[in-house]
């Protein structure tokens, strides 16, 4: 394999200029002043000095991606079109506020996933008790909404419980035809007009009718009769779920996690500012922007389906059908840093009203006191869009307005405070595509295109490649299983050395006791104050 010669070019802080307009590609679009994490030069290489040849070619370097190279250990190439590695995960900073690309956690059930994640991070984590919360008829609720109703008026929690009752003892025979029919006859009309249906719509900006459910039957809590009239009569107490206690980096943002696997790489594997502008099937062969190529053997791509399918030729038709049967929506992140001491000790909370713009709130220094300078808090705001949910105007004027005027209106944020928004601490990032957004077309499609993919030896990976809702977890499980497709074999050895797993985690498990006993002398306190 050709030996490039190493650059030295390092990433630098500068103002990202960004339009509505640009929201367009299919990557993260940032606006406002932005401070470009410096990522690990080892195997770092911009530009023209890449390989002529591989034996895989890895397309992305976000955490997929970069699971995917490790796993496969040798003869691979990493190949990043922005300047950075971490994709979704990246984190942004505005005038030393820092948000991430939208809110990221980190929870598992799976022993490997863990294993990687702590082996990577050492320390550089804690653990949390999660607070979160639903926002409706002006208090906040406990999540999730069909078992925590209580503080909500008593003719919507009568109405929520006995919907429910219907639901549970009078089953269609017929099975749903779509997620709004699975909501009512799981749910009952009350809980699925008061908050399933129009927190769902603003979520995935898709017609619900529209929508399959296989993908969420099982994510999605029914509660018993007992739990639901207990949890209308008085507040339920602690949480549950598979992250009622999620890990969070201490220093550095989300972006920790992916920097973190990227001093892993081989030495001189990584390729950032790589653009593709061919993908040549048959000859497998790459054709970067700056017109340099590269052959490989195998390719390993965490790129959108969408767009490797506008990259790669020789694509049969019903491969480009089965492309355009995917759906997905984007999403703005609204961040917003704020010169006021702690808003509220909760992690995130969920806002179905449809005329609130965000469908969700979260406060990034609940997960890290790094995420702010020290006395000053801050809020990221989300909203999702498509062809089928306008909004109206996306500009990041607008949308700054809009979002603010949303944090008045709940009480939130003073119209004092709000006069002292810095324009320097707000910026706005849009993650296009953002959700797969499942139908009755989607299995069908993907089968398809994954078939044809791997015919021609490329291998897809990720929230994307695979395209499926997936965790973080699952997306570092997704590199890996795509690197035993390539290679034929389960792949059970540890891709990381050194790690003392016994020990890292007899401390973890002391920092977040630690943690816990804190917060459950001031939490409920707290919450009882803004209405939780």
């Amino acid at each position: 394999m050709a030996k490039p010669t190493r650059s030295t070019s390092k990433a630098r802080s500068r103002k990202a200029k960004a339009t509505d307009s640009e929201c367009r590609s299919p990557n993260a679009r940032v606006q406002g002043n932005v401070s470009l994490a410096t990522i690990p030069t080892k195997g770092r290489i911009v530009g023209r000095d890449r390989p002529t040849s591989t034996g895989t070619a890895v397309l992305g370097a976000g955490i997929a991606g970069i699971s995917a190279a490790l796993h496969i250990k040798r003869d691979y190439d990493v190949f990043e079109q922005a300047e950075r590695i971490g994709g979704l995960c990246c984190t942004e900073d505005f005038g030393g506020f820092k948000f991430d690309r939208s809110i990221h956690i980190l929870y598992t059930a799976q022993p490997y996933a863990k294993k990687f994640i702590t082996g990577v991070l050492g320390r550089n984590f804690g653990l949390h008790p999660k607070y979160s919360y639903i926002y409706s008829h002006g208090t906040y609720t406990g999540y999730p909404y069909q078992s925590n109703t209580f503080g909500l008026p008593t003719d919507v929690v009568v109405r929520n419980l006995m919907g429910l009752i219907e639901a549970t003892y009078n089953k269609p025979k017929k099975k749903p035809a779509n997620f709004k029919e699975w909501a009512y006859q799981t749910f009952g009309a009350g809980i699925t007009e008061e908050f399933f249906l129009p927190f769902n719509w603003k979520v995935w900006a898709y017609p619900q009718d529209k929508m399959s459910y296989d993908w969420i039957a099982d994510r999605v809590l029914t509660p018993p009769i007992k739990t639901a009239i207990e949890g209308a009569v008085a507040p339920t107490k602690g949480d549950f779920g598979p992250n009622a206690r999620f890990w969070y980096p201490k220093r550095g943002g989300m972006e920790t996690l992916p920097k973190s696997m990227g001093r892993h790489l081989n030495d001189r594997s990584l390729h950032t500012m790589a653009r593709i502008k061919r993908i040549h099937v048959r000859k497998h062969m790459l054709e970067f922007e700056d017109g340099s190529t590269c052959t490989y053997d195998n390719l390993m791509s965490t790129a959108p389906i969408s767009k490797l399918a506008e990259m790669a030729d020789s694509i049969p038709a019903t491969v480009k059908k089965a492309v355009a049967a995917l759906k997905w929506n984007a999403v703005y992140t609204v961040n917003i840093g704020l010169e006021v001491p702690e808003l509220t000790p909760m992690h995130w909370a969920y806002y179905p009203d449809p005329d609130l713009i965000f469908h969700r709130l979260s406060w990034p220094r609940n997960f890290s006191a790094d995420m702010t300078p020290s006395g000053c808090s801050s809020v990221s705001a989300e909203i999702s869009v498509s062809k089928w949910k306008d909004i109206g105007p996306t500009d990041p004027k607008t949308l700054i307005k809009k979002t603010i005027e949303g944090l008045i209106r709940i009480g939130l944020i003073t119209k004092q405070q709000a006069r002292r928004i810095k324009p320097d601490h707000c910026g706005i990032v849009c993650l296009k595509p953002a959700y797969v957004i499942y139908t009755a077309q989607h299995r069908p499609a993907t089968k398809v295109i994954h078939n044809w993919l791997q015919r021609n030896d490329i291998y897809a990976c990720g929230r994307f490649g695979d395209y499926e809702y997936l965790n973080m977890d699952h997306s570092i499980l997704s590199g890996k299983r795509a690197a035993e497709r390539l290679l034929g074999k389960e792949l059970t050895a540890f891709p990381l050395k050194g790690v003392d797993e016994k020990a890292l985690q007899r401390a973890i498990e002391a920092d977040f006791n630690v943690g816990v006993a804190h917060a459950d002398q001031s939490i409920h306190k707290k919450l009882k104050a803004i209405g939780a």
